[in-house]
């Protein structure tokens, strides 16, 4: 949040509908960005939301205006993939998975709820990042999963 605000892009927090989670929109005359996050979800659903936000925007100005696609990706789940690469940069991410020493099939639920925190992520975010990286094995990946 802080990041955002030191940007000079606003940030407002308040009560949305049932079903909406944020909203945003760019302001092209004076360069800035508005997010609008809905309250009443978790701290990390919360980052998660405007980071994807951020994304959207970003993607839209960057020509995905009317639904593009990059690649065989949707504009809606590409800002996910971006809110994903922007909190849990894959370098981040695999430089804190070996400093603690972890291999593939040795996660725990207990690490992956500390370790999610560094990133202030939920732990299926988390787990779904670590599944891409390759940094833990099928059958664990599962059982976490199960415990989400």
């Amino acid at each position: 949040l802080e990041l955002f605000e030191n940007a000079g892009l606003r940030v407002v927090f308040l009560p949305m509908p049932e079903g909406v989670e944020s909203v945003s929109c760019y302001d092209r005359q004076c360069e800035n960005a508005f997010f609008f996050i809905a309250t009443g979800h978790s701290a990390e659903r919360q980052l998660f939301r405007l980071c994807y936000e951020l994304g959207r925007i970003y993607l839209h100005n960057g020509g995905m205006a009317g639904g593009g696609k990059i690649g065989s990706l949707d504009a809606d789940h590409a800002a996910r993939r971006f809110a994903a690469l922007f909190l849990m940069p894959e370098e981040a991410v695999i430089t804190t998975v070996r400093q603690v020493g972890f291999g593939p099939g040795q996660w725990t639920w207990e690490m992956l709820l500390r370790l999610k925190h560094r990133f202030g992520v939920s732990a299926e975010a988390f787990l779904y990042r670590l599944g891409e990286l390759d940094l833990i094995d099928s059958p664990r990946l599962k059982t976490l999963k199960e415990q989400i």
